[in-house]
């Protein structure tokens, strides 16, 4: 729901924490008795209330302490007979596209040139980002040209597409849309095998691979293929040929250089997620995957995950394209959480992005933090003949930090607990239920 002057929408987070011994009912919530962060909710005068004391009331308030030297935020009072919503929902990681041209990891591949035409086989890539969060940012189109010659196997010409397409968004490596472009295939590869290769060392945008040898020797033969999987036969798992080999002897170490840069994060590989092969023959494909957009609150920009689409404009035939995994952008995830705290301090008068020096408030949201949801509507009637009637409304979104995988009493686990407590009020109402088992 966007904001409006007539839709407010409020924002906290629930720290992951033991509820304190002296927050017990009836006490009042003061800095004293209370941890940074916790959150309880209260009567109107300020006294704790549980799971039992709760119920009867019509109004509470909903607080969090801020420090020893200050007094606990009021974040909210909420009335019983207001609410139009109440809904929990548990964290869920957010997922990136994957697309394949040609073999998808069960069937199809790229196909051959034949011996009467050279192909020009053009690649569009389409970003399709939120236009509600990105409005008029340029994402650009891309036409990838690989030009195969006669007779040209449909593995050379997976290997040329590739290429191109990663020549293609090079210039995007240091904006927010580059996709992932890597080589897959049916066949079933091989494990290196004991007292061999020990680990390969990749870097990201790399031709250069550091290789340490086992307790036997090993040759690394250029035009073979490796594969980077943790199961052999792994058909969606990427590969990498290999350009320049190396001979190992025991316990040594060497560089191997790949016929095209190394498409993932730096990483230490071990020898039990690589695995080879001299040759590859059977179906080929291109596997283009999403991935996660540079992400900064105070860059002024909302959360969104990479959206494409594949389209063959030229030179293919009976070659496919199929999307594999839809981009999801998960539920409670640190960005946006972040973003939605900030847009928030920001609706209160607590952050002004066009001050000079920007001095943005603290933010309780962490970077990697996993949060569930929880969701209070409200809507209030507004009868003044002064001034004006209608309705007020708006939401409360409660983030509830789940860093470890369960919650701190402070969320739920005791009967002074936020959710607990929350629970218990608003089931007073009919048709709304307990949220608990749901985050």
């Amino acid at each position: 729901m966007l904001d409006s002057k007539n839709y407010i929408k409020l924002v906290s987070i629930a720290k992951n924490i033991s509820r304190s011994a002296g927050a017990t009912a009836g006490t009042v919530a003061t800095p004293s008795i209370l941890a940074d962060g916790e959150m309880v909710v209260t009567d109107a005068a300020g006294r704790i209330l549980n799971s039992t004391t709760v119920l009867g009331q019509t109004k509470i308030r909903i607080v969090q302490a801020r420090g020893i030297k200050t007094p606990p935020l009021k974040i909210f009072d909420l009335d019983l007979n207001s609410i139009n919503l109440y809904s929990g929902d548990a964290f869920a990681a957010a997922v990136d596209q994957v697309t394949y041209i040609g073999y998808n990891g069960t069937s199809g591949t790229v196909e051959a040139t034949g011996s009467t035409a050279e192909k020009r086989f053009i690649t569009k890539t389409t970003p399709l980002p939120n236009s509600m969060t990105f409005g008029a940012v340029p994402f650009n189109l891309k036409d990838s040209l690989f030009v195969s010659p006669v007779s040209t196997s449909s593995l050379l010409n997976a290997e040329g597409i590739l290429k191109n397409l990663i020549i293609s968004f090079r210039p995007n490596r240091e904006i927010d849309f580059n996709p992932k472009f890597e080589l897959v295939g049916s066949d079933t590869f091989v494990a290196y095998g004991a007292n061999t290769i020990t680990s390969m060392r990749f870097t990201k945008y790399s031709k250069q691979v550091t290789v340490v040898q086992g307790s036997t020797g090993l040759a690394i033969a250029a035009g073979s293929y490796i594969r980077i999987s943790g199961t052999v036969g792994a058909t969606t798992a990427p590969i990498y040929k290999v350009k320049t080999g190396v001979a190992l002897s025991a316990n040594s170490t060497g560089v191997i250089e790949l016929e095209w840069a190394y498409q993932g994060d730096s990483a230490l590989i071990l020898a039990a997620a690589l695995t080879n092969k001299a040759a590859v023959a059977g179906d080929v494909g291109v596997k283009i995957s999403g991935v996660p957009m540079r992400y900064d609150v105070n860059r002024w920009r909302q959360y969104d995950r990479m959206r494409f689409t594949i389209s063959l404009v030229n030179g293919y035939t009976t070659t496919a394209v199929t999307n594999g995994v839809g981009a999801f952008d998960g539920n409670g995830t640190w960005q946006q959480t972040m973003n939605d705290e900030y847009i928030y301090w920001g609706d209160a008068g607590q952050i002004n992005p066009m001050q000079i020096p920007f001095l943005p408030r603290e933010q309780d949201a962490e970077i990697n933090n996993n949060y569930s949801v929880l969701n209070i509507g409200w809507m209030n009637s507004v009868e003044d003949t002064m001034v004006a009637t209608g309705k007020l409304k708006g939401n409360i979104i409660l983030y509830l930090n789940k860093t470890s995988g369960t919650f701190g009493t402070n969320i739920t686990g005791a009967v002074t607990s936020l959710v607990t407590v929350l629970d218990a009020f608003v089931a007073q109402r009919a048709g709304f239920t307990a949220q608990i088992g749901n985050l």
